[in-house]
């Protein structure tokens, strides 16, 4: 399911899991009732998606502040 941030009904699921928004500049997964966000969400993706973006999930060995500034960057 797809969900527009700016969604009344994103905006129920983001209170229920107790996430504050920081704008509107940002990817949200939410997978297994856990949240994930920026290059979390992006990284989990690929691992749901299986092979061969699964190979993309090797990043997840960086710190989360690198991944997260690189998402930013790009």
């Amino acid at each position: 399911m797809f969900a527009s941030l700016q969604s009344d009904a994103a905006e129920k699921i983001l209170l229920h899991h107790k996430y504050k928004k920081n704008g509107l500049n940002s990817i949200i997964f939410i997978h297994r009732d856990k949240l994930y966000d920026k290059s979390s969400a992006i990284l989990n993706i690929f691992s749901v998606l299986g092979m061969p973006w699964r190979l993309f999930t090797v990043f997840d060995f960086l710190p989360l502040s690198w991944r997260n500034f690189l998402y930013d960057f790009i």
